[in-house]
């Protein structure tokens, strides 16, 4: 996925918030798609910070880089047709917003498709008892590695 542009498209929006806000208005289209544009930001900068910007992301997350593109533009952008929010919801969906991006920046949630920071992981030393292990541990090494 890249990290530039918008995630979500004026259409996307007004059918996440329910507003039945004009389509058909140019001007309409042109505020909304700047909200968009700008809390883009907030979703790049996370995915930037554990390199998601170049990888290829599967469908669920690139739908999660649209709902909170636009639920940051909702949020953050008070402008005459984003949703009525109150204080408190308001509150609600920040908090929300921010432990979305917290768990990206963690990788608890990996937008990659590979494995998380709460993925199972076993691994332990290999040790050499003998001239034969030392040999295979050398082995091992070159065939992960290379060197």
């Amino acid at each position: 996925m890249s990290c530039t542009g918008k995630y979500a498209a004026a259409s996307d929006f007004d059918q996440f918030w329910c507003l039945s806000i004009d389509l058909t208005s140019p001007e309409v289209v042109s505020e909304v798609d700047r909200m968009l544009e700008l809390a883009a930001s907030d979703v790049q900068s996370s995915l930037a910070a554990v390199g998601a910007c170049s990888c290829a992301m599967p469908e669920w997350a690139t739908r999660l880089a649209k709902k909170l593109n636009i639920i940051d533009a909702g949020v953050v952008y008070n402008c005459s047709c984003g949703p009525k929010l109150s204080p408190e919801a308001r509150a609600l969906w920040l908090a929300w917003l921010e432990n979305q991006y917290r768990l990206i920046r963690n990788q608890e949630v990996d937008l990659c498709g590979m494995t998380g920071s709460t993925f199972p992981a076993w691994a332990s030393a290999e040790q050499s008892l003998t001239l034969w292990s030392y040999e295979q541990i050398a082995i091992n090494r070159i065939m992960r590695t290379g060197i």
